[in-house]
């Protein structure tokens, strides 16, 4: 099996994994939405509406496209070799690469999505007292902070994974590794 074809396996899989959580997310949504419009909110809630309902609709066109063009999608994560592509028999520093790019983007459908999302209710929470004596400010900053970490971590991943493969090499072959 070569290296595109295990990331594309991957790519698959978390494509399945985002559409189960794209129906938890609307599950969720719908859920809240009841409760919002039993209150006196009004207005003030409307933009939170249309960012739920931005972010339902990008993890699910995101899944859609993982679930129908993984391949074209690894082509497309994968770094150019001049070989035909790493099969099950070769090193493993190509298998580690392929995992942690697979890895990353399992990390990257929850921190885009909720990153926004938080950033969207810090910055909205500025203006609305209510908010404020609900969660504090400092909590909705943590939030931030959390789902941005999570969102680099998850790029670094996806992007850097043949060097950290390279890392893992170097560390396991104590620099007998050669490339």
């Amino acid at each position: 099996m070569k290296s595109t074809e295990l990331l594309g396996v991957g790519l698959r899989l978390v494509g399945v994994y985002g559409i189960v959580k794209s129906a938890q997310f609307l599950v969720s949504a719908v859920t809240s939405l009841s409760s919002y419009f039993s209150a006196e909110y009004g207005e003030q809630f409307n933009g939170w509406f249309l960012m739920h309902a931005g972010a339902l609709l990008f993890m699910i066109a995101s899944s859609a496209i993982l679930i129908n063009f993984p391949g074209t999608v690894a082509i497309w994560l994968l770094p150019k070799t001049e070989t035909s592509g790493a099969d099950l028999s070769q090193p493993a520093k190509d298998l580690q690469t392929t995992g942690l790019t697979i890895l990353g983007f399992f990390v990257l459908t929850y921190a885009i999505p909720e990153f926004v999302q938080n950033l969207y209710m810090w910055w909205q929470a500025k203006g609305i007292t209510v908010l404020n004596e609900i969660v504090k400010p400092r909590e909705r900053f943590a939030e931030v902070l959390y789902s941005g970490i999570q969102l680099a971590l998850g790029l670094f991943l996806v992007l850097q994974a043949k060097g950290i493969s390279a890392l893992v090499a170097r560390l396991r072959y104590d620099g007998t590794y050669s490339q």
